[in-house]
């Protein structure tokens, strides 16, 4: 086929751009989601909140953006007793968060879509390559387009460039996010003469290097024309491909670009496993989709909320049992965001030391006030008058007694005492 016969499908080319742009205007838009997670807290970190319930963490997916932490409040809606709304401690964004996430870039490696107008011999036949057989692809922009992707995730985030044609290349190995290089794809040279496009065998290969990784979130980016050599064979495969992705976790994005070769529609299978694909039809677009995805990835924000408050003496039933949590701005409901149901443990109650000891303050004060008293009749009082002592009553010696006179029988008088 030359490259004036290619020119003549381009009104083609124009109404399935149109068709793809119908199809994405119609996309719904991400219904935002909240989910909880109970975070203890660290004694060693927190120490005044030492003996506390754990904090709550929600994370907020698509929620209303550029809202400051303090308009946040987190109410129990099945508590029997009243609880006062609780106001958020702190407010993340996802750059910020606990979340790293795995990124594999997958990309198309056959000849014409990549591009040849930069190959000047077939490196195979060292023949020169005629010029109507060089066409202007998409490396050239993806190269400078994959840039905002490196700062798509939080520190410890990882990446991955791999491609598909014949076969599946890695072309940048799982490794920092940050170091995402689109540089690692090569040159034109690297895949001329590639004419398979494999989808399903780049997809399943990426999947399986997302296994291999820890990470909380995981994510496919596939980029190419969206088509697959057999593509009756590859819409099945896709199918149970996207049931694998689900069931692993791994969220998927992906567009499609058509440069100057416009495919047959009916090998379109990239909608399969992504339903919504957009289509970009210049270098612009390229990097505006990448810009899109990224946004996309980073729509989340974390709300820390205490379990209790030690300023309102109130809190969440911490009874090990499942409860009804709702997340709001203004205390208001956030559109489209519905209560969950979370498990809130430990069990965990105040410890209320039988309670304050009113009878003191009753005591406390009368025992005073009696001893006030009690120092006021002792210190004012007059002294008493000291008791009279009797006089000693006289001592009257008693007589000596006198010399008895008797008589004798010889007659002799005789004195005796």
């Amino acid at each position: 086929m030359t490259k004036t016969t290619l020119f003549q499908a381009l009104r083609l080319g124009a109404a399935i751009a149109l068709a793809f742009a119908l199809v994405a205007h119609r996309q719904a838009v991400a219904e935002p989601k909240v989910t909880y997670t109970v975070r203890p807290i660290d004694p060693l970190k927190e120490p005044k909140r030492k003996g506390l319930p754990p904090d709550i963490e929600a994370t907020v997916i698509d929620g209303p953006g550029g809202v400051p932490a303090e308009k946040f409040t987190l109410i129990q809606k099945d508590s029997r007793a009243p609880i006062p709304p609780m106001k958020a401690l702190s407010l993340k964004s996802y750059i910020q968060g606990p979340d790293p996430i795995a990124i594999v870039v997958l990309i198309e490696g056959q000849q014409i879509w990549i591009g040849t107008d930069k190959v000047d011999v077939d490196p195979a036949t060292q023949q020169p390559v005629s010029d109507n057989d060089k066409y202007r692809g998409a490396l050239e922009h993806l190269v400078t387009a994959l840039e905002p992707l490196g700062k798509a995730g939080p520190p410890q985030s990882l990446g991955a460039i791999m491609t598909y044609n014949d076969k599946v290349d890695i072309r940048q190995p799982m490794g920092p996010l940050a170091q995402l290089n689109g540089a690692s794809l090569g040159t034109q040279k690297d895949y001329y003469g590639k004419q398979t496009t494999n989808l399903t065998s780049g997809v399943t290969e990426a999947l399986a290097q997302l296994r291999k990784v820890p990470t909380p979130r995981k994510a496919l980016l596939v980029i190419g024309s969206g088509t697959d050599t057999a593509p009756d064979r590859a819409r099945a495969e896709l199918k149970e491909l996207k049931k694998q992705a689900d069931t692993d976790r791994v969220e998927l994005y992906g567009f499609t670009y058509q440069p100057e070769i416009l495919p047959d529609p009916e090998s379109i299978v990239l909608p399969v496993l992504i339903p919504g694909t957009k289509a970009a039809n210049s270098g612009d677009t390229i990097r505006n989709e990448i810009s899109g995805v990224v946004s996309k990835i980073s729509n989340r924000f974390y709300v820390v909320f205490p379990g209790y408050d030690p300023k309102l003496k109130a809190g969440f039933t911490w009874d090990g049992q499942e409860h009804e949590l709702e997340v709001q701005v203004d205390n208001k409901e956030i559109a489209g965001i519905e209560p969950a149901t979370v498990v809130l443990t430990p069990i965990w109650k105040i410890k209320s030391g039988g309670g304050f000891p009113w009878w003191l303050a009753v005591v406390i004060p009368v025992g005073g006030l009696l001893l006030i008293g009690l120092g006021v009749k002792l210190f004012s009082s007059k002294p008493a008058a000291p008791i009279p002592m009797s006089a000693p009553m006289p001592v009257v010696q008693a007589e000596a007694p006198k010399p008895v006179v008797a008589s004798g029988e010889d007659g002799d008088v005789h004195r005796r005492w």
